[in-house]
């Protein structure tokens, strides 16, 4: 008993005329054994069983049908769950008139059974006995998809020139999103599995690299394209997709992608749906609510945004939002160019599944298309030289952070909102610029190393 070998290890044999499917050219003729008949132009499709996924070298043993100074060719395709690889063997010149063993291809096959078609290229025919599959290695899943569409199909701002993508993956995971488009200020929201990515074009008929992330399945999927201005007047109306490309993103997880949930979704609730073709929402008229089933990949802490339109034109909605028994309120402020916008709602603790999360109005009149939950990052801030006396404060998101300054140069840092990515000048005279926006806490160390706080934190 050899306890670390399976099945893989060993050498599978399939007989010619047993793996000969009907309907072919080649023929099952027998002598001392059954061969295979195979003659110029001629094709035979083979079924060949494996164990386990895996690379796999498989040996062909035949002979020539007559003795000559040629070589024979054979080209053809191995078919595995629907995916074809095509292939060429050459049986070298000489006296071989008697059975031998030629290396047909080294390829990738799945458990369960694959095809192989054969095909003879010139005139020396082969008469095939039997094959040999050898697993060499782990199977080596496709995970760059270049191209898997190359149109150039409009996109407009109307349901009837949606776009969807269907195509095969052989391994599932998050993939790379990598799109072009015919036009700069074209704005695309891309779907698939509950998932969404939501792009602005800022270059035209160039492939713009790593515009997000999808989980996709094994097998078939498809990504759905629309136009995404949704009435905003500063975007595109219309544009065309020129290409998609995927990348196995071997880095990424399930938290890495944008999670949708459409609002239509919502399983209670007095709020009715509202469908105009184009984009099926929640309407919340008045003192109702509508409980939303919002989906996360694992446990942890996420940012909530919402997708809402104000029918009234620019006037600011209040919206109120309960999950886990905590009611928040948001006032969202609207733009009368921009009919539908994205609102940030704060981060929210969630459990892996399905999180209900209620959102009501008390008076007035609102449409919320989506919501969308995406992985909480923590701020990167660094700062970047004090040889001037200027610290640049640089971080991802626009949340809440500390700053930690190592060096000081004594003056006093006078009470102010600093706005990110903003630069502070230090110099002789107190900091006293009014700034404004998102803001962070400075704290300022005296001495890093014993931790003697120069002023409070601000």
């Amino acid at each position: 008993y050899v306890a670390d070998k399976t099945k893989a290890d060993c050498l599978w044999l399939t007989e010619g005329e047993t793996a000969l499917e009907a309907g072919t050219n080649g023929t099952a003729t027998d002598g001392n054994a059954t061969l295979v008949n195979l003659g110029n132009g001629e094709t035979a499709t083979f079924t060949l069983t494996v164990p386990q996924d895996g690379q796999y070298k498989i040996m062909v043993r035949a002979k020539k049908y007559w003795v000559s100074g040629y070589t024979t060719t054979v080209s053809g395709v191995v078919t595995a769950a629907g995916k074809e690889t095509t292939y060429t063997a050459e049986y070298p010149s000489g006296n071989y008139q008697y059975l031998n063993d030629f290396e047909a291809a080294t390829l990738n096959l799945l458990e369960g059974p694959n095809t192989i078609t054969m095909v003879v290229d010139n005139a020396q025919g082969l008469d095939i006995d039997y094959f040999t599959l050898q697993r060499i290695g782990e199977y080596i899943y496709e995970t760059h998809y270049e191209h898997i569409y190359n149109g150039g199909e409009w996109v407009v701002e109307s349901s009837s020139t949606v776009k969807e993508i269907t195509f095969d993956i052989e391994k599932e995971g998050v993939y790379r999103v990598s799109m072009s488009a015919d036009r700069v200020n074209a704005r695309i929201k891309a779907t698939t599995n509950n998932q969404v990515i939501d792009h602005k074009f800022n270059v035209a008929n160039e492939y713009v690299e790593d515009i997000g992330y999808f989980y996709l399945n094994k097998g078939e999927n498809t990504i759905r394209i629309v136009n995404n201005r949704r009435g905003d007047t500063s975007f595109q109306d219309w544009m065309k997709i020129n290409g998609l490309k995927l990348d196995y993103a071997s880095d990424k997880t399930k938290a890495d992608c944008v999670w949708l949930t459409e609002a239509e979704t919502k399983t209670s609730g007095s709020g009715s749906i509202e469908d105009n073709g184009y984009i099926s929402a929640v309407v919340l008229n008045g003192a109702q609510n509508a409980v939303i089933p919002v989906y996360a990949p694992e446990a942890g802490k996420y940012t909530l945004s919402v997708s809402a339109r104000n029918p009234w034109g620019s006037a600011s909605q209040t919206i109120y939002l309960t999950h886990n028994g905590v009611k928040t309120t948001y006032v969202l402020g609207y733009e009368s160019t921009k009919p539908y916008r994205e609102f940030e709602l704060g981060t929210f603790e969630l459990t892996e599944g399905v999180n209900n999360i209620t959102v009501e109005k008390t008076s007035n009149y609102i449409v919320i298309d989506y919501l969308m939950v995406e992985s909480y990052i923590e701020p990167v801030v660094t700062i970047k030289s004090f040889a001037d006396k200027e610290a640049v404060i640089n971080s991802t998101t626009q949340r809440t952070a500390t700053v930690i300054f190592a060096q000081y140069d004594g003056k006093k840092l006078v009470d102010t909102d600093i706005r990110l990515n903003e630069t502070l000048n230090i110099g002789d005279n107190d900091f006293t610029t009014t700034l404004t926006g998102d803001t962070i806490k400075v704290m300022v160390w005296k001495d890093l190393a014993s931790a003697q706080p120069l002023c409070n934190a601000k």
